[in-house]
């Protein structure tokens, strides 16, 4: 009976558990299917707090960027738009308690493939600017880049209607004045038309002169127009052109399932401390080969996974493509220009450098940096001179020992000849003992022909040899008797074929009758 009874119970144990189970399964379901994705462009909302405050927060993060863009130079009637490295993501929960739960410490934190948010706000809105200012823009003085990051702080938006420049609480007095003196620039209108133009210049150019090039009047001139404005106070915002948005038709909007938001949560408790090992930022923390080339390929926009898979190559010149890639991708990264121009500087391409160094000193944000920078520049560039005056020594004292060979070839050759032709003298002549034979050279005073000897003709006993001379003119010279060796003679009648290598003396004298330009003193044949 008590057996029995233990059954039972165990049966209803598992019963209950069972119902537990499904019920957690069932909640987990329903809480998965309120959440909801709104998205355009690079900008995410992910929200179970219902549409409503879903499409009005993003709303105003597409006119955000709509409006930033304008000042930045994009075109709104070619569709031009503002992009982002990562996807901005805000988070909305339906509960204080989830808010609490999932609360940050910055206004945005990283996740494995997007930036994330919890909570609407100035500082959020100013940090979405400056994340699209760093994505889209060359770089600008900091405090000019936080000031125009700052003017979209306060930024107001009724469905197209648009304003900005309403004061900011909570900045630092140092920031408030920096916003205060791009307040002038931004608002008022006869600064405003060209306040585009004003941060074209500003970017990776000449600081001093982006006042004239666009206002024309000097820097200092400006800077005092702009300190007495901040100083007046009492600023207010200014309506701007907004963008045209039909959020139920230009959002995309979707039901997200269970799996994407337990992953979403997850990062938001990381705190940008830990990510999912297939996300891009997971995979560019295993730091393999294969997984850097994965981190490229999950975010193409992003230059990290180049510049960490140029750090694994050995030799100078396999780093250069990915660090021209890093480069090209995220401009205002200093350190991957100077990455770069150390590669071409080992690989012996200065002028490449060159340019690299340029561009470091473009993308470096304040004035104490590009000093360094060009200290750093002007001392390579002492290498690089030092290692084209080596390059040029060696190349001259390379072509003076080539030189040097040939002439000792041709030396060789002049005295093989003269051992030759004293040795055939030495079998026809003799020497009085203790006299020293004469060169080839010296033992004739005629004139001195080489080519290739083509053809012999022969007349009764006299012989004319037609000799090709290097330079393709051809000259006929006259033998009185055909020379023997060996008791046979030596030139045969006829066409010379091969053409053989001669060597003439001759005395110079025409023969009208024979048709030759002198008669042979001595030859050689090679």
């Amino acid at each position: 009976m008590a057996e029995g009874t233990k059954t039972l119970d165990l049966r209803h144990n598992q019963g209950v558990t069972r119902a537990i189970l499904v019920a957690l399964l069932l909640a987990a379901s329903a809480f998965a299917a309120d959440w909801t994705e709104y998205r355009i462009g690079p900008l995410r909302v992910v929200s179970n707090a219902g549409d409503g405050d879903a499409r009005k927060q993003l709303t105003e993060m597409e006119q955000l960027r709509f409006v930033l863009g304008g000042m930045l130079g994009k075109d709104p009637i070619r569709r031009e738009q503002l992009e982002a490295l990562w996807p901005i993501t805000l988070v909305l929960f339906d509960s204080d308690k989830d808010r609490a739960a999932y609360a940050l410490p910055t206004p945005f934190v990283e996740g494995g493939s997007a930036n994330l948010s919890t909570t609407p706000g100035p500082a959020w809105r100013s940090a979405i600017a400056k994340q699209l200012i760093e994505a889209n823009a060359g770089t600008m003085p900091p405090e000019v880049e936080t000031a125009l990051a700052d003017l979209f702080a306060s930024i107001e938006v009724k469905t197209t209607r648009v304003a900005i420049g309403a004061p900011v609480v909570g900045l630092s007095p140092a920031r408030q004045r920096e916003w205060a003196r791009l307040h002038m620039l931004a608002t008022q209108p006869e600064y405003a038309g060209r306040f585009r133009v004003y941060l074209k210049n500003l970017q990776g150019a000449d600081v001093s002169l982006a006042a004239f090039n666009t206002y024309g009047i000097a820097a200092p001139e400006l800077d005092k127009r702009m300190n007495a404005y901040a100083e007046r106070g009492g600023l207010q915002s200014v309506d701007v052109f907004g963008e045209a948005i039909t959020p139920a038709k230009e959002f995309y909007e979707r039901r997200m399932p269970e799996d994407e938001v337990t992953s979403l949560l997850a990062e938001l408790k990381a705190q940008g401390k830990s990510f999912p090992p297939d996300s891009a930022r997971g995979l560019l923390a295993q730091g393999t080969q294969e997984s850097l080339y994965a981190a490229a390929s999950a975010n193409p926009k992003w230059g990290a996974p180049h510049a960490r898979l140029a750090a694994l190559m050995s030799s100078p010149q396999a780093r250069i493509a990915p660090l021209e890639k890093a480069t090209q991708l995220e401009p205002r990264h200093v350190e991957y220009w100077e990455a770069l121009a150390h590669a071409q500087m080992d690989s012996k391409l200065y002028i490449e450098a060159a340019k690299s160094w340029l561009g470091a000193e473009r993308a470096a944000g304040t004035e104490v940096e590009r000093v360094r920078l060009r200290k750093e520049r002007a001392a390579i560039e002492q290498q690089r001179v030092d290692a084209e005056i080596a390059a040029a020594r060696a190349a001259k004292d390379e072509a003076e020992r080539e030189l040097r060979r040939v002439m000792a070839e041709s030396e060789a050759r002049v005295r093989a000849a003269e051992t030759k032709a004293n040795r055939e003298n030495a079998a026809q002549a003799t020497f009085t003992a203790g006299q020293a034979p004469v060169s080839f050279q010296e033992g004739f005073a005629g004139t001195r022909i080489t080519g290739r000897l083509i053809e012999v003709q022969c007349v009764d006993a006299v012989l004319k040899l037609d000799i090709q001379l290097d330079n393709s003119s051809i000259t006929t010279v006259l033998v009185q008797k055909n020379p023997e060796q060996d008791g046979k003679p030596v030139f045969t009648c006829g066409p010379v074929s091969p053409p053989r290598r001669i060597e003439v003396v001759h005395n110079a004298k025409a023969d009208i009758r024979w048709e030759t330009v002198g008669e042979v003193q001595t030859y050689e044949l090679k």
